[in-house]
Protein backbone atom coordinates (compact mmCIF):
# COMPACT_ATOMS: atom_id res chain seq x y z
CA UNK A 1 0.00 0.00 0.00
CA UNK A 2 2.91 2.53 0.94
CA UNK A 3 4.44 1.80 -2.39
CA UNK A 4 1.56 1.87 -4.12
CA UNK A 5 0.68 5.83 -2.59
CA UNK A 6 4.41 6.95 -3.28
CA UNK A 7 3.45 6.16 -7.19
CA UNK A 8 0.51 7.97 -7.00
CA UNK A 9 1.66 11.04 -5.28
CA UNK A 10 4.95 10.74 -8.00
CA UNK A 11 2.09 10.77 -10.62
CA UNK A 12 0.21 13.48 -9.10
CA UNK A 13 3.25 15.60 -9.11
CA UNK A 14 4.24 15.17 -12.41
CA UNK A 15 1.22 15.46 -13.79
CA UNK A 16 -0.11 18.43 -12.51
CA UNK A 17 3.54 20.64 -12.63
CA UNK A 18 3.39 19.55 -16.23
CA UNK A 19 0.54 20.79 -16.60
CA UNK A 20 0.19 23.58 -14.86
CA UNK A 21 4.28 25.29 -15.99
CA UNK A 22 3.82 27.68 -18.52
CA UNK A 23 6.17 27.41 -21.53
CA UNK A 24 8.67 29.72 -21.46
CA UNK A 25 11.86 28.75 -23.96
CA UNK A 26 11.06 29.10 -27.98
CA UNK A 27 8.84 31.10 -29.75
CA UNK A 28 5.30 31.32 -28.95
CA UNK A 29 3.57 29.59 -31.88
CA UNK A 30 0.23 30.33 -32.89
CA UNK A 31 -2.27 27.71 -31.80
CA UNK A 32 -6.30 27.01 -32.08
CA UNK A 33 -8.68 27.21 -28.46
CA UNK A 34 -7.46 24.17 -26.46
CA UNK A 35 -10.14 22.67 -25.03
CA UNK A 36 -9.97 21.87 -21.39
CA UNK A 37 -9.60 17.95 -21.64
CA UNK A 38 -6.18 18.83 -23.54
CA UNK A 39 -4.61 20.70 -21.13
CA UNK A 40 -1.80 18.33 -19.77
CA UNK A 41 -3.15 15.40 -22.34
CA UNK A 42 -3.89 13.55 -19.51
CA UNK A 43 -5.53 10.09 -20.57
CA UNK A 44 -8.58 8.57 -18.83
CA UNK A 45 -6.76 6.19 -16.48
CA UNK A 46 -4.29 9.67 -15.15
CA UNK A 47 -7.47 11.22 -14.62
CA UNK A 48 -8.49 8.29 -12.63
CA UNK A 49 -5.36 8.20 -10.52
CA UNK A 50 -5.45 12.08 -10.56
CA UNK A 51 -8.56 11.40 -8.49
CA UNK A 52 -7.83 9.06 -6.43
CA UNK A 53 -4.57 11.21 -5.25
CA UNK A 54 -6.68 14.35 -4.71
CA UNK A 55 -9.14 11.99 -2.33
CA UNK A 56 -5.95 10.94 -0.32
CA UNK A 57 -5.07 14.51 -0.37
CA UNK A 58 -8.43 15.89 1.39
CA UNK A 59 -8.22 12.69 3.22
CA UNK A 60 -4.64 13.50 5.21
CA UNK A 61 -5.15 16.98 4.71
CA UNK A 62 -1.60 17.17 2.79
CA UNK A 63 -0.89 20.04 0.02
CA UNK A 64 0.36 19.42 -3.23
CA UNK A 65 3.74 21.63 -2.24
CA UNK A 66 4.00 19.28 0.75
CA UNK A 67 3.88 16.19 -1.59
CA UNK A 68 6.29 17.72 -3.90
CA UNK A 69 8.69 18.00 -1.52
CA UNK A 70 8.14 14.69 0.12
CA UNK A 71 8.84 13.21 -3.31
CA UNK A 72 11.82 14.91 -3.44
CA UNK A 73 12.83 13.71 -0.22
CA UNK A 74 12.11 10.10 -1.78
CA UNK A 75 14.54 10.71 -4.62
CA UNK A 76 17.20 11.56 -2.78
CA UNK A 77 17.11 8.64 -0.61
CA UNK A 78 16.90 6.34 -3.71
CA UNK A 79 20.20 8.16 -5.06
CA UNK A 80 22.39 5.99 -2.72
CA UNK A 81 25.87 6.49 -3.66
CA UNK A 82 27.53 2.87 -4.38
CA UNK A 83 30.09 0.65 -2.34
CA UNK A 84 33.02 2.29 -4.78
CA UNK A 85 31.81 5.98 -4.44
CA UNK A 86 31.76 5.89 -0.69
CA UNK A 87 35.11 4.58 -0.63
CA UNK A 88 36.45 6.60 -3.02
CA UNK A 89 34.76 9.55 -0.90
CA UNK A 90 35.99 7.93 2.68
CA UNK A 91 39.84 8.14 1.24
CA UNK A 92 39.15 11.68 0.41
CA UNK A 93 38.35 12.31 3.64
CA UNK A 94 41.08 10.65 5.29
CA UNK A 95 43.49 12.65 2.79
CA UNK A 96 42.43 15.97 3.90
CA UNK A 97 42.28 14.77 7.61
CA UNK A 98 45.99 13.78 7.26
CA UNK A 99 46.58 17.40 5.27
CA UNK A 100 45.26 19.41 8.05
CA UNK A 101 47.12 17.24 10.43
CA UNK A 102 50.20 18.12 8.94
CA UNK A 103 49.70 21.94 8.51
CA UNK A 104 48.90 21.76 12.26
CA UNK A 105 52.39 19.67 12.42
CA UNK A 106 54.04 21.96 10.81
CA UNK A 107 52.74 24.94 13.45
CA UNK A 108 53.89 23.02 15.92
CA UNK A 109 50.27 22.89 17.36
CA UNK A 110 49.91 20.18 19.07
CA UNK A 111 46.32 20.43 20.01
CA UNK A 112 45.35 20.94 16.32
CA UNK A 113 47.36 17.80 15.06
CA UNK A 114 45.73 15.65 18.24
CA UNK A 115 42.66 16.78 17.25
CA UNK A 116 43.22 16.34 13.44
CA UNK A 117 44.73 12.65 14.09
CA UNK A 118 41.77 11.76 16.28
CA UNK A 119 39.03 12.01 13.26
CA UNK A 120 41.85 10.44 11.32
CA UNK A 121 41.54 7.11 13.53
CA UNK A 122 37.95 6.40 12.58
CA UNK A 123 38.06 7.31 9.26
CA UNK A 124 40.56 4.68 8.51
CA UNK A 125 39.15 2.22 10.69
CA UNK A 126 36.00 2.97 7.79
CA UNK A 127 37.85 2.62 5.34
CA UNK A 128 39.32 -0.90 6.67
CA UNK A 129 35.53 -2.21 6.51
CA UNK A 130 34.57 -1.13 2.91
CA UNK A 131 37.74 -2.57 1.59
CA UNK A 132 35.92 -5.01 -1.09
CA UNK A 133 38.83 -7.38 -0.27
CA UNK A 134 38.09 -6.65 3.14
CA UNK A 135 34.47 -7.02 2.74
CA UNK A 136 34.62 -10.33 1.01
CA UNK A 137 36.71 -11.65 3.53
CA UNK A 138 34.00 -10.60 6.18
CA UNK A 139 31.30 -12.95 4.31
CA UNK A 140 33.60 -15.75 3.86
CA UNK A 141 34.50 -15.79 7.66
CA UNK A 142 31.16 -15.83 9.09
CA UNK A 143 30.49 -18.69 6.71
CA UNK A 144 33.22 -20.98 8.31
CA UNK A 145 32.25 -20.19 11.67
CA UNK A 146 28.25 -20.72 10.72
CA UNK A 147 29.63 -24.24 9.32
CA UNK A 148 31.45 -24.79 12.42
CA UNK A 149 29.16 -23.85 14.85
CA UNK A 150 25.64 -24.16 13.60
CA UNK A 151 23.33 -27.15 12.99
CA UNK A 152 23.78 -29.21 9.74
CA UNK A 153 20.39 -27.95 7.91
CA UNK A 154 20.88 -24.45 9.80
CA UNK A 155 24.67 -24.20 8.84
CA UNK A 156 24.22 -24.86 4.79
CA UNK A 157 21.29 -22.08 4.65
CA UNK A 158 23.88 -19.56 6.33
CA UNK A 159 26.86 -20.22 4.79
CA UNK A 160 25.31 -20.31 1.34
CA UNK A 161 23.65 -16.99 1.94
CA UNK A 162 27.01 -15.55 3.44
CA UNK A 163 28.91 -16.69 0.21
CA UNK A 164 26.46 -15.56 -2.03
CA UNK A 165 26.99 -12.22 -0.55
CA UNK A 166 31.02 -12.64 -1.13
CA UNK A 167 29.74 -13.18 -4.54
CA UNK A 168 27.70 -10.09 -5.29
CA UNK A 169 30.61 -7.86 -3.69
CA UNK A 170 33.02 -9.11 -5.97
CA UNK A 171 30.63 -8.99 -8.77
CA UNK A 172 30.30 -5.12 -7.86
CA UNK A 173 34.25 -4.40 -7.05
CA UNK A 174 36.43 -3.07 -9.79
CA UNK A 175 38.51 -5.93 -10.58
CA UNK A 176 42.21 -3.77 -9.27
CA UNK A 177 40.76 -4.02 -5.64
CA UNK A 178 39.30 -7.77 -5.80
CA UNK A 179 42.26 -11.31 -6.58
CA UNK A 180 40.59 -13.65 -9.08
CA UNK A 181 38.54 -15.47 -6.40
CA UNK A 182 34.85 -15.07 -7.08
CA UNK A 183 34.89 -18.87 -9.50
CA UNK A 184 36.51 -19.70 -6.38
CA UNK A 185 33.72 -18.87 -3.89
CA UNK A 186 31.20 -20.19 -5.93
CA UNK A 187 32.67 -23.65 -6.05
CA UNK A 188 32.69 -23.40 -2.84
CA UNK A 189 29.26 -22.25 -2.46
CA UNK A 190 28.61 -25.40 -4.79
CA UNK A 191 29.70 -27.63 -2.11
CA UNK A 192 28.18 -26.12 0.73
CA UNK A 193 25.05 -26.49 -0.82
CA UNK A 194 25.71 -30.24 -1.57
CA UNK A 195 25.97 -30.30 2.04
CA UNK A 196 29.65 -31.28 1.63
CA UNK A 197 30.65 -28.39 4.78
CA UNK A 198 33.98 -29.81 5.61
CA UNK A 199 35.10 -29.36 2.41
CA UNK A 200 33.38 -26.13 1.48
CA UNK A 201 34.99 -25.06 4.63
CA UNK A 202 38.76 -26.49 3.17
CA UNK A 203 38.01 -24.51 0.25
CA UNK A 204 36.87 -21.11 2.13
CA UNK A 205 40.00 -21.05 4.29
CA UNK A 206 42.00 -21.32 1.03
CA UNK A 207 40.41 -18.12 -0.20
CA UNK A 208 40.79 -16.14 2.90
CA UNK A 209 44.80 -17.04 2.26
CA UNK A 210 44.40 -15.46 -0.76
CA UNK A 211 42.12 -11.95 0.11
CA UNK A 212 44.12 -11.63 3.77
CA UNK A 213 47.58 -10.38 1.43
CA UNK A 214 45.94 -8.68 -0.95
CA UNK A 215 47.19 -5.60 -1.41
CA UNK A 216 44.39 -3.20 -0.93
CA UNK A 217 43.85 -4.64 2.48
CA UNK A 218 48.09 -4.31 3.14
CA UNK A 219 47.89 -0.56 2.15
CA UNK A 220 45.22 0.52 4.75
CA UNK A 221 46.55 -1.71 7.36
CA UNK A 222 50.06 0.00 6.71
CA UNK A 223 48.12 3.34 6.75
CA UNK A 224 46.60 2.45 10.04
CA UNK A 225 50.23 1.37 11.61
CA UNK A 226 51.68 4.95 10.25
CA UNK A 227 48.63 6.72 12.04
CA UNK A 228 49.74 4.99 15.34
CA UNK A 229 53.54 6.13 14.66
CA UNK A 230 51.90 9.63 14.51
CA UNK A 231 50.29 9.30 17.04
CA UNK A 232 53.48 7.70 19.10
CA UNK A 233 55.37 10.37 17.89
CA UNK A 234 52.81 13.38 18.86
CA UNK A 235 52.95 12.10 22.48
CA UNK A 236 56.94 12.85 22.67
CA UNK A 237 56.93 15.74 20.75
CA UNK A 238 58.95 14.79 17.89
CA UNK A 239 57.73 16.86 15.17
CA UNK A 240 60.39 16.12 12.49
CA UNK A 241 59.23 12.62 13.12
CA UNK A 242 55.21 13.37 13.12
CA UNK A 243 55.78 15.44 9.63
CA UNK A 244 57.59 12.43 8.16
CA UNK A 245 54.79 10.10 9.59
CA UNK A 246 51.96 12.04 8.10
CA UNK A 247 53.82 12.69 4.66
CA UNK A 248 54.07 8.70 4.64
CA UNK A 249 50.23 8.65 5.48
CA UNK A 250 49.73 11.08 2.55
CA UNK A 251 51.59 9.08 0.02
CA UNK A 252 49.91 5.20 1.13
CA UNK A 253 46.42 6.92 0.95
CA UNK A 254 47.37 8.05 -2.63
CA UNK A 255 48.14 4.82 -3.43
CA UNK A 256 44.96 3.50 -2.27
CA UNK A 257 42.95 5.86 -4.15
CA UNK A 258 45.15 5.43 -7.86
CA UNK A 259 43.40 1.95 -7.19
CA UNK A 260 39.87 2.96 -6.30
CA UNK A 261 39.57 5.89 -8.77
CA UNK A 262 42.33 4.74 -11.34
CA UNK A 263 44.01 8.29 -11.11
CA UNK A 264 45.09 10.30 -8.51
CA UNK A 265 42.31 13.48 -7.83
CA UNK A 266 43.54 16.18 -5.92
CA UNK A 267 42.13 16.30 -2.18
CA UNK A 268 40.81 20.20 -1.69
CA UNK A 269 41.41 20.72 1.99
CA UNK A 270 41.59 23.74 4.52
CA UNK A 271 43.64 26.55 3.18
CA UNK A 272 46.34 27.37 5.90
CA UNK A 273 46.36 31.23 6.66
CA UNK A 274 49.90 31.62 5.55
CA UNK A 275 49.54 30.17 2.31
CA UNK A 276 49.19 33.38 0.56
CA UNK A 277 52.15 34.70 2.27
CA UNK A 278 54.45 31.72 0.72
CA UNK A 279 53.30 32.58 -3.37
CA UNK A 280 56.12 34.23 -5.32
CA UNK A 281 56.48 38.08 -4.97
CA UNK A 282 54.90 39.68 -7.71
CA UNK A 283 58.22 41.31 -9.12
CA UNK A 284 59.54 37.51 -9.90
CA UNK A 285 56.70 37.46 -12.51
CA UNK A 286 56.82 40.23 -14.38
CA UNK A 287 57.65 40.29 -18.15
CA UNK A 288 60.81 40.26 -19.76
CA UNK A 289 61.93 44.27 -20.70
CA UNK A 290 61.84 44.86 -24.36
CA UNK A 291 65.18 44.17 -26.26
CA UNK A 292 66.48 41.69 -23.46
CA UNK A 293 66.58 38.04 -23.36
CA UNK A 294 63.30 36.61 -25.06
CA UNK A 295 63.16 38.85 -28.03
CA UNK A 296 62.27 37.18 -31.02
CA UNK A 297 64.70 37.96 -33.77
CA UNK A 298 63.06 39.85 -37.06
CA UNK A 299 62.32 37.40 -39.31
CA UNK A 300 62.06 34.07 -37.00
CA UNK A 301 59.05 32.01 -37.05
CA UNK A 302 56.40 32.95 -34.31
CA UNK A 303 56.64 30.48 -31.31
CA UNK A 304 54.54 28.11 -30.64
CA UNK A 305 51.88 29.40 -27.41
CA UNK A 306 53.12 26.91 -24.38
CA UNK A 307 50.26 24.05 -23.72
CA UNK A 308 48.32 25.09 -21.66
CA UNK A 309 48.45 23.25 -18.14
CA UNK A 310 46.00 20.59 -17.10
CA UNK A 311 43.07 21.89 -15.22
CA UNK A 312 42.40 19.85 -11.56
CA UNK A 313 39.36 19.15 -9.95
CA UNK A 314 38.71 19.21 -6.63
Amino acid sequence: MRATKTILLITLVALVVGACRPESQGPQQPTGPTEPSEVGQVTGEQQQVMQEILAYLKQSGNTLEALAQEVQRREARERVPSPIETLAADVRVAKGLVGAARRAATAQSTQKTTAALARLGPALASLRSQIPAAVITQHLERARVAISSASAEEAVNLASAYLLGAVETAMRAPARLVPDVMKDIERAKAQVDKKNLAKGATQILAILERLTNHESIGLVERTIGAARGTQDALAREAWSVVAAELDQLDSLLAQLQRQIEGEVTPVATEEAPEAAEEEAPPEELAPEAEGTVGTIPEGAPPAEAPPTPPTTSE
